[in-house]
């Protein structure tokens, strides 16, 4: 006769279910909150700007107002994962603040849609201060859902499931992606949707990504809440009073409870540390890619200069590439999905190397080679860059699984298991820095002229990037993490 095992959570609460009875259509159904935050994530990156540029936000400044992403990660994934740890109510200890989160985001991007019509109704604030707070908000609600989202997924899903488990998280990612970037290179007013509805196609996106978050989180909340659920006395009521009287809590208790948070990271297992090393320089890759892919595409690669005037061939050989750069990140995205659907069930054994470290040291490898290529193609060789672009969906439906399921099956143990959240959030803050570090080395090497003209040197920060990954792709090695 089988043998099951029952958690129960540290501080001696009740048991929650036997994390062996999830189907995948319920892991499925927990981790749909992912492709409404993807959709967001995608419409921001492709439209954001501009609708800042538009309000009057100074080109010097744009950079700024993208520190909004890192910072947040920062501040809210720890923040939440720490507090949803603690947190007792009838929706369960993370659902709250999945959909809490949700209804954040969902008024972000209805603020950064109708900026103007917001300030019309505020005297003495412009449509500018709307949207430079919506833009901010957006990305702290966001990362608030993704850290609940992450732990959630921790939580609920058994350890041998994990990599499944983060593999449908990373289905609904690319998912996600696609259908922003697919829809926000569409022509959507008078086309796909009736005339006069939106004022723009900026603003139709932003209303779609406001229902489509929401529904995403109601999926999520609707699968995991039975689950996520605690046997408690205690309801929404003695969270909320509990709550309220944790904000009265003095300083020197307040510091008290972030030494005891940092006393527990300290006590990771070794596993945790050495992915979250490795994760330090693969994003550090990633990011460098989707700050500059596309305008090195326009610029290097078609041969085009942004700052022409709009019917010069110059200014169209750019926007073809950008496009071009467009659709080479849809189509990864694709691929993307695909890979990370199949993955969990490509057993792949060599010798001692366990299959979990072959498939992250090939997606490393495969990273690293691409980025360090790019910058090595000249003119007229579109057709390549493209297809190395395309070729990142391998490593980037890896990076959204693997480090995710290494960590999770070594937090799924009595030891760790009720700080999940904050190692979920811990290990996010490895992304958010090596952003940073991509925006601060961005400012000194890529530089534009007083007009706020083309960067140039923008593959210094493609090699870069191919470099980090390849030393990623050596920690791998290294560390044989799995």
């Amino acid at each position: 006769m089988e043998s099951t095992e029952t958690f129960y959570w540290s501080d001696g609460r009740a048991p929650i279910e036997d994390l062996d009875e999830v189907s995948t259509v319920r892991v499925y159904g927990m981790a749909s909150a992912m492709l409404g935050l993807q959709y967001c994530w995608a419409v921001q990156n492709g439209w954001a700007t501009s609708v800042l540029l538009e309000l009057g936000l100074s080109k010097r400044w744009v950079a700024a107002a993208w520190l909004a992403g890192p910072l947040a990660g920062l501040v809210m994934q720890p923040l939440v994962g720490v507090v949803s740890d603690r947190w007792r109510g009838r929706l369960g200890r993370r659902c709250p603040f999945v959909w809490g989160g949700a209804l954040g985001t969902a008024a972000a991007l209805l603020a950064f849609a109708y900026a103007s019509a917001v300030a019309r109704c505020l005297p003495g604030v412009s449509a500018l201060a709307v949207a430079m707070i919506a833009f901010w908000s957006l990305d702290f609600s966001i990362n608030a859902v993704q850290a609940a989202l992450r732990a959630l997924i921790y939580d609920q899903v058994p350890a041998a499931r994990q990599e499944g488990g983060n593999g449908a998280l990373a289905f609904y990612t690319a998912a996600g992606t696609i259908v922003g970037y697919g829809l926000g290179g569409a022509r959507l007013n008078g086309r796909l949707l009736p005339s006069g509805w939106f004022a723009t196609d900026a603003q139709a996106l932003l209303v779609l990504g406001a229902v489509l978050v929401l529904v995403s989180a109601a999926v999520t909340v609707a699968a995991s809440v039975s689950r996520d659920r605690q046997r408690t006395e205690g309801d929404v009521a003695d969270a909320l009073t509990a709550a309220a009287a944790d904000a009265k809590t003095s300083v020197q208790q307040m510091q008290q409870r972030w030494r005891e948070a940092a006393a527990t990271v300290r006590a990771a297992p070794h596993p945790f540390w050495h992915v979250f090393l490795i994760q330090l320089f693969s994003w550090f890759a990633w990011f460098a890619l989707f700050v500059y892919a596309s305008s090195w595409f326009g610029v290097e690669v078609y041969g085009g200069e942004p700052h022409a005037t709009p019917d010069s061939a110059a200014r169209r050989r750019y926007d073809t590439g950008v496009r071009q750069a467009n659709r080479a990140f849809a189509a990864q995205n694709v691929l993307a999905a695909l890979y990370a659907a199949a993955l969990p069930h490509l057993p792949c054994e060599l010798g001692s190397w366990h299959s979990c470290t072959i498939k992250y040291l090939f997606a490393q490898l495969v990273q690293a080679a691409a980025l360090l290529l790019m910058p090595l193609l000249g003119a007229n060789r579109a057709w390549l860059a493209t297809a190395l672009l395309i070729s990142l969906g391998v490593p980037w439906a890896s990076t959204m699984t693997l480090p995710w399921a290494i960590v999770g099956r070594h937090v799924q143990s009595a030891a760790y298991r009720s700080d999940a959240g904050l190692y979920a959030a811990t290990l996010n803050a490895s992304q958010c820095l090596s952003e940073i570090l991509v925006s601060v080395l961005g400012a000194g090497i890529v530089r534009g002229d007083d007009g706020g003209g083309v960067p140039d040197r923008q593959w210094v920060l493609l090699l870069l990037g191919g470099v980090s990954a390849a030393v990623g792709a050596g920690l791998v090695a290294v560390y044989r993490v799995s």
